[in-house]
């Protein structure tokens, strides 16, 4: 039987530091973006992170409930033309694929997009479609399980999964973080 908790505010999980560094070390060998988005920025954990790798790029941040003066609401309704080289988050796990669709749309030919997520994401019927379109370039396993709540961890495992746009391959490769 699953133990039941109260949720925090729009399912807001602070990204620790460590699964951070962890994944920029890998996107730094793959990209060098000029303009990143971060859809999903909460109180603004990786903003620090992302100006440290590339100090040139534009940053875009946003969150339904903004924590941080850097972060905006979203505007996700709306046809801007902005493009982006990058797409990171940790997304709330119930707008995953929501947002993994909206990062892809906002990414210029070649741009990646990286989400932290459960790794059971993979193993959904109903994304078969979804993946036969998009699947992930890389699929970072992070070594440890990470804490959300109070120092504590769960009882999942998971990972960085990365998407380059344009990508048309329907395998991936898997390295552990």
């Amino acid at each position: 039987m699953a133990v039941a908790y109260d949720r925090p505010p729009a399912d807001f999980y602070r990204t620790p530091d460590w699964a951070i560094a962890a994944v920029l070390r890998r996107l730094t060998r793959l990209c060098a973006p000029s303009s990143v988005l971060e859809p999903c920025a909460g109180d603004g954990a990786l903003l620090a992170p992302l100006r440290a790798c590339w100090p040139s790029a534009t940053i875009d941040a946003y969150d339904i409930e903004p924590r941080h003066p850097a972060v905006a609401r979203p505007t996700w309704t709306d046809d801007t033309p902005q493009r982006y080289d990058l797409v990171i988050t940790n997304p709330p796990f119930i707008a995953a694929e929501e947002i993994l669709r909206y990062g892809i749309s906002r990414l210029r030919a070649g741009g990646r997009i990286a989400l932290l997520l459960r790794l059971g994401f993979l193993a959904s019927q109903e994304r078969r479609p979804l993946y036969r379109r998009h699947y992930p370039e890389f699929v970072f396993v992070l070594s440890e399980r990470p804490s959300f709540r109070s120092g504590t961890t769960d009882a999942t495992d998971y990972a960085w999964f990365v998407w380059r746009e344009g990508r048309r391959a329907r395998h991936g490769r898997i390295e552990h973080l």
